[in-house]
């Protein structure tokens, strides 16, 4: 069954909508996002979410990382990834198939998200219809267009946006960040690989942008953070639970509430 650019799979509504913590206080619902996966720390990353009682997030992905010489091979660990993220109730995103900036060029552009899905579909055998086609994320880019938000990142995205929602497609930026640090080696600065802030301070960031209403959407936040700064083997592997525990556990010293949802609920 193919999905391509489905208006219908765009419409539907159903899914895993989240854990409500408690049921006193204000009430702000999380949307975790994870970019450019599968990669090295995907695994880590579900078995996080798993391991806090089945918390949903949405994996916005590219297609590259399934072609043995680009991906650097462990296709068939990537393609179970995909599985256990549609069987844990996640959302699977479309974050083009390149990752390439070609802004100039919008008709690549979305040539380029269409070679995504059919990359994708390919490895899910075509047993699994989902909305894969409704959501977007540009690479290395905030704007977004999704139920009348439209943000437009440096002027140069706004013809791919538009391509886009003719498409059916609703375009995700993100309201916080966990970011990875950088230092400068010689005249460039370099990731390091590690993140930038704590569990604790990333917590307290989402909620204080929640509490000043300083998201797209009143009462809820759409988090971005990249699989590969979860890695267990660089000693980073508990640090998305860690970041779980501390929404819920500030939330609540503040009588607040907080879910977790994917972005088929925004």
């Amino acid at each position: 069954m193919s999905i391509l650019f489905s208006a219908a799979a765009c419409r539907s509504t159903d899914g895993v909508s989240g854990t409500s913590l408690n049921s006193s206080g204000k009430t702000y619902e999380i949307y975790l996002t994870f970019d450019d996966g599968p990669w090295h720390g995907t695994d880590d990353v579900l078995r996080n979410l798993k391991g806090e009682g089945d918390v949903p997030a949405t994996f916005f992905l590219c297609g590259y990382v399934f072609n043995d010489e680009q991906g650097g091979g462990n296709v068939s660990a990537r393609r179970g990834y995909l599985r256990e993220m549609l069987g844990g109730g996640h959302l699977i995103a479309n974050h083009s198939y390149s990752h390439k900036y070609n802004y100039d060029d919008p008709s690549w552009m979305l040539a380029d998200f269409a070679a995504n899905e059919g990359a994708i579909q390919a490895q899910l055998d075509a047993e699994y219809p989902h909305e894969f086609a409704c959501f977007a994320r540009l690479p290395g880019r905030r704007a977004w267009d999704v139920d009348g938000i439209h943000v437009e990142d440096d002027g140069d995205t706004d013809p791919t946006v538009s391509l886009l929602t003719g498409r059916e497609y609703n375009v995700y930026g993100w309201d916080a960040e966990w970011e990875q640090k950088k230092e400068w080696k010689g005249c460039t600065l370099a990731a390091t690989g590690t993140l930038k802030q704590t569990p604790e301070g990333m917590a307290e960031e989402t909620l204080k942008a929640l509490r000043k209403g300083d998201t797209k959407k009143p009462g809820k936040a759409v988090v971005l953070s990249h699989d590969v700064l979860f890695r267990e083997s660089q000693g980073m592997g508990d640090k998305l639970g860690a970041y779980i525990r501390a929404l819920r556990e500030q939330a609540a010293a503040n009588n607040e509430t907080v879910t977790f949802r994917t972005l088929r609920d925004y």
